[in-house]
């Protein structure tokens, strides 16, 4: 059957259909992927918040470790002139190393933590795909409300073809011709869905739309 959307190209086994943008609208999700889905947007916060501080931390990392040896060489410095020992201790540096390394760390352990959840949805996805008639009903009542629709927009068709051929015939003498440029049922036939490429059927419902655009 074809589709009456488009196909995302995202590959289903990386995880992408769980980011955010992917996801269907909240009230949509399952209850089964709905903690799993909190927990990963809140390590991928925190992941993202980790992984720019380490980023900033690198790309101005001589900066950084120049006010720390200036700030470590002014105490010693301020020692000397006191006439104490000169520490040998360099505090400042040491703590700008600590903070880097344990940015890294947190990072890298985020990064591990987000893949376990991604793992995690997947195997809930997998088992939630042995509920799949329930997810076939809803979109099989969609469909039918669909057609309900779609059956009097028909009939609206062909009564405004018929009144334009009747104009047409009094005021051009053109022939009484009521035929029209598209065909409602192309919408929703199952010979149409079942028969067609997702592609050629996607151009019928675009000249479909044309043509009641320019009606």
């Amino acid at each position: 059957m074809t589709r009456i959307r488009t196909t995302p190209t995202i590959n289903p086994s990386d995880g992408g259909a769980f980011n955010p943008p992917n996801r269907p609208t909240k009230e949509l999700i399952p209850t089964a992927f709905k903690a799993r889905l909190a927990e990963l947007d809140d390590i991928t916060d925190r992941y993202n918040a980790a992984d720019a501080e380490h980023s900033s931390i690198v790309q101005n990392w001589g900066t950084l470790e120049l006010e720390a040896h200036r700030a470590d060489a002014n105490t010693a410095r301020e020692s000397a002139r006191a006439g104490a020992d000169v520490p040998t201790a360099t505090p400042n540096g040491e703590k700008l190393r600590n903070r880097r390394d344990k940015v890294k760390r947190t990072r890298d352990a985020l990064a591990a933590a987000r893949s376990d959840v991604i793992n995690e949805l997947a195997e809930i996805r997998t088992e939630e795909q042995k509920h799949l008639p329930k997810y076939q009903a809803t979109e099989d009542k969609a469909r039918a409300e669909l057609l309900k629709l779609l059956e009097p927009l028909e009939a609206a068709v062909s009564n405004l073809a018929a009144a334009i051929a009747l104009r047409e015939w009094v005021e051009l003498h053109y022939p009484f011709d009521t035929s029209t440029a598209f065909d409602v049922r192309d919408l929703w036939e199952p010979a149409n869905r079942l028969n067609a490429t997702n592609s050629n059927h996607a151009v019928r419902v675009t000249n479909i739309i044309t043509a009641l655009e320019n009606l």
